[in-house]
């Protein structure tokens, strides 16, 4: 006989590894909400970063452009000139 011993049926060991499976899950809950943020705030930095880059590359064509632009008036301009002093001396220096 058993006497003094006792014997844990499967309903005992269940009821006492309840709160162990509940704080577990817990646990796992908690960390997996942690890591929902932590990817929501990486994917902010990741379109804020973007959003700067495009910026720039925005920024840089539109100085490109404008150096391009300024280029060509200038060759505008020194050609006009160099027609109208051309003029100017074919004609006697007069217009």
């Amino acid at each position: 006989s058993m006497t003094g011993t006792s014997i844990r049926t499967p309903t005992t060991v269940a009821r006492a590894a309840r709160p162990l499976a509940r704080a577990a899950i817990k646990s796992g809950l908690l960390f997996f909400e942690k890591g929902r943020e932590t990817a929501a705030e990486l994917g902010e930095v990741i379109d804020d970063l973007l959003a700067e880059a495009r910026a720039e590359i925005e920024q840089n064509q539109q100085s490109a452009d404008n150096v391009e632009d300024a280029t060509e008036d200038t060759m505008v301009e020194t050609t006009v000139e160099t027609t109208v002093e051309t003029t100017v001396e074919a004609r006697g220096g007069t217009l």
